[in-house]
């Protein structure tokens, strides 16, 4: 089940409601990446 994307350490560059942007982790053996989404300039970066 997706949850927050801050409870994993992910977030957008700019303010979002926590609701509006989730995270699921498809593999609980594995470390969870967190840091600042970033999108390609070419999608207005």
């Amino acid at each position: 089940m997706a949850s927050p994307a801050s409870r994993c350490g992910v977030r957008a560059p700019f303010e979002v409601p926590d609701e509006a942007m989730t995270a699921l982790v498809l593999d609980d053996g594995r470390p969870v990446p967190s840091g600042t989404v970033r999108r390609p300039a070419a999608l207005g970066g």
